[in-house]
């Protein structure tokens, strides 16, 4: 049988919750919750502009478990709450998960199936699962790229058009060792709301980082897109 304490020490779960959306709010973090072992995470969760009702579920409910907040009144946007959650107080799990609040789990054994494919693919090199996409650097993102303290001079994918590509994992779910949160200094200071997760994407090659495709026992992306809005990070 497939021991679930191979992720010893626990990986540290970030969920960042916005604005007046209680149902959508409580929709992932119990889904989250009732798909997941107990004492195989530690909580940590981020929230922009909540309502008065997610807020008071959030202390009642999660309570009883290793548990952090970051709660701000204004929506100070996705990757400056997410330096907040990672930075703050440092991650001390080998493994860090971020969820946006859009996404919700509908299989118990979904942590099974990413501990099967982080015990696979780590060792070869593997440093972050999620759903995977390849995205088109558009006018001023490889600048962007090259102006970076963790650029390494490494070269970007090319499609078969002759374009400069990305391959990254969607910024509503992912897995990814915490080391390379530390080492990239991640989220890049310059990022706000739109593009971070192409954008690490771009990071972790220029580390010699490879992505692995996973979304097994999770909905993604299961809302409409809400509030704040912007190009993407480094595009002019």
């Amino acid at each position: 049988m497939f021991n679930i304490k191979a992720l010893a020490p626990p990986m540290s779960v970030c969920v960042l919750l916005y604005g007046p959306y209680f149902g959508l709010h409580k929709r992932c973090l119990d889904s989250f919750v009732q798909n997941t072992p107990r004492g195989t995470y530690k909580l940590r969760i981020g929230m922009n502009e909540v309502g008065d009702d997610t807020r008071a579920y959030v202390y009642r409910e999660m309570k009883d478990m290793p548990l952090q907040v970051i709660d701000s009144e204004t929506n100070i946007k996705k990757y400056p709450m997410m330096r907040q959650m990672f930075h703050n107080e440092p991650i001390d799990t080998k493994w860090t998960v971020w969820l946006d609040d859009d996404i919700h789990f509908y299989d118990p054994t979904w942590l099974q199936s990413l501990a099967r494919e982080m015990g696979s693919y780590h060792p070869q090199g593997y440093a972050m699962f999620g759903a995977l996409y390849y995205w088109k650097l558009l006018t001023g993102q490889l600048d962007w790229i090259r102006a970076a303290p963790w650029y390494r001079g490494v070269v970007p994918e090319i499609s078969k058009a002759g374009a400069p590509i990305t391959t990254f994992i969607t910024g509503s779910f992912w897995a990814l060792e915490t080391a390379k949160i530390y080492e990239l200094n991640w989220p890049d200071p310059r990022i706000v709301h739109n593009g971070g997760d192409t954008m690490l994407g771009a990071a972790l090659r220029q580390q010699g980082s490879r992505l692995k495709a996973f979304k097994f026992g999770i909905r993604i992306n299961d809302y409409k897109r809400r509030g704040f809005s912007e190009k993407p990070a480094g595009v002019l």
